[in-house]
């Protein structure tokens, strides 16, 4: 996806037992036309309470080009199937793939998708669920960088400190929404 990538604000940590990574990403496609981004956000990766054996994606259906046939979330060798799930506001929001449909009712209990759907309507962007090798990675569409300040501003140290406490309660948000610290299932 792209040909040109840029990271940064890389954060690797535990939080409430659950190991987690978090980088801001930019993701472009340089061509002779220009240079057009696909994604400019952040993606972060947790260690997930299930055990599964299937790739599957969540794909929010506004998330940069989801529904095209030829964007990356399409390709064959990934031999994915569209999925739709009994909850028909999930349906609405998101874009299901999976590489095995009975994984993915393993892993989308109603519980855990009335979860998806809060958290996705707390956070209000384009997000993208991906569950590979028993960890769930999120990307988030920002179009920005985090614990950024603008250098064309005056620093005010506590608006400074609320914009940092606010990029890491994203991060904190999803283990604690989707109940990542569970160990039930491990």
């Amino acid at each position: 996806m792209g040909n040109c990538y840029e990271s940064n604000d890389y954060i690797e940590a535990d939080y409430n037992g659950v190991h987690f990574k978090q980088a801001d990403i930019c993701i472009q496609n340089q061509s002779r036309n220009g240079k057009s981004t696909l994604f400019r956000g952040r993606w972060m990766m947790f260690d997930f309470n299930k055990e599964f054996k299937t790739n599957m994606q969540i794909v929010h259906k506004s998330f940069s080009n989801s529904a095209n046939p030829n964007s990356i979330f399409n390709k064959p060798e990934f031999k994915y199937k569209s999925i739709k799930v009994e909850n028909d506001n999930f349906n609405k929001s998101f874009i299901i793939r999976a590489q095995d449909d009975h994984e993915v009712f393993y892993i989308l209990t109603p519980h855990f998708m009335e979860n998806m759907l809060q958290l996705s309507s707390n956070v209000g962007k384009q997000m993208m669920f991906c569950f590979i090798n028993s960890q769930l990675y999120v990307a988030i569409y920002t179009n920005k960088d985090s614990f950024e300040n603008n250098a064309y501003n005056k620093i005010d140290p506590k608006v400074e400190k609320e914009e940092i406490v606010k990029d890491i309660s994203l991060i904190t948000a999803f283990v604690d929404e989707l109940n990542l610290d569970r160990q039930l299932f491990k």
